[in-house]
């Protein structure tokens, strides 16, 4: 699941869960744990976005509004690159969808 929140949204859920922890009505420590695990991966994020549109832009064989990434982006990191989330445009008619009987 993806929720896309802004920093002073996640500050508030992990301050909602300090106090939580401190009225002992859920240990909360996981959770706290993940969203300061995720902070760090954050760190230089929109250069790592920006990379990623250069690429696209730079003549992929799409088409424009074939995918779009936003500035906000969800972002994974790892040692040697990073993913980064995108929008892929798929146009029902070349695919042969029915838009009535697409669920």
């Amino acid at each position: 699941m993806w929720i896309n929140l802004t920093p002073e949204e996640i500050e508030q859920i992990v301050c909602a869960l300090t106090v939580l922890d401190s009225m002992k009505i859920e240990d909360t420590s996981q959770l706290r744990r993940k969203f300061a695990d995720w902070e760090k991966t954050q760190q230089g994020r929109e250069h790592i976005i920006q990379a990623a549109v250069a690429r696209y832009e730079m003549g992929h064989p799409w088409t424009d509004g074939d995918i779009d990434i936003d500035e906000d982006a969800i972002v994974s990191i790892s040692d040697e690159g990073a993913y980064v989330m995108g929008w892929f445009w798929v146009n029902f008619d070349r695919e042969g969808i029915n838009p009535d009987e697409r669920n």
